[in-house]
């Protein structure tokens, strides 16, 4: 039997900071299901198996920053859709420039204000959920269009044979 909290949109969070992640985690555990990662490896090995449907990305972490995390899901097309929200102390419009050239959907300074972390999360789960319903109906097009090609190459061969069985029969000689 399955439970409300499981059709709840899946929310990645990554920081380095412990508390960040429990304020994060106590903030949208109400309306999502949260995972947390402490790094960009271990964010990167959760992303790819089991897709979430947001990512909050801290970018200032050691090893691996938010700016090579978000660049490395963002080419790879099993987790290319999936909107990245970056939250970060940086605060310099070159950052926030870096932060969309790789990919991000979003840019959150830190300290973040809760009312408008959980609101720019729900406006791109919104937006994600609109590209998802497009995804699925360009698909479900796509295989009524391949389907009704199909039919219109079976209707063209029976016609064809149609019109040579009708030309033998009129001409005993071209038969």
């Amino acid at each position: 039997m399955s439970t409300e909290k499981e059709t709840w949109p899946t929310v990645l969070v990554v920081d380095d900071a412990p508390a960040n992640l429990s304020l994060l985690a106590g903030l949208l555990n109400k309306a999502h299901r949260v995972k947390l990662a402490p790094t960009g490896a271990k964010a990167l090995d959760l992303a790819r198996r089991s897709l979430p449907d947001l990512i909050l990305l801290d970018v200032m972490m050691p090893e691996m920053d938010g700016y090579e995390v978000c660049r490395q899901l963002k080419q790879d097309p099993l987790t290319r859709h999936i909107p990245v929200l970056f939250l970060t102390a940086m605060s310099q419009p070159e950052d926030e420039a870096r932060g969309f050239e790789v990919g991000a959907a979003d840019f959150i300074q830190k300290p973040i204000s809760p009312a408008i972390v959980q609101a720019r999360v729900r406006t791109h789960l919104q937006i994600k959920a609109y590209q998802d319903q497009l995804n699925q109906h360009n698909q479900q097009l796509r295989a009524e269009l391949e389907q009704r090609m199909g039919q219109v190459d079976q209707l063209r061969e029976a016609t064809l044979h149609v019109m040579v069985s009708f030309a033998e029969f009129r001409d005993e000689e071209t038969g």
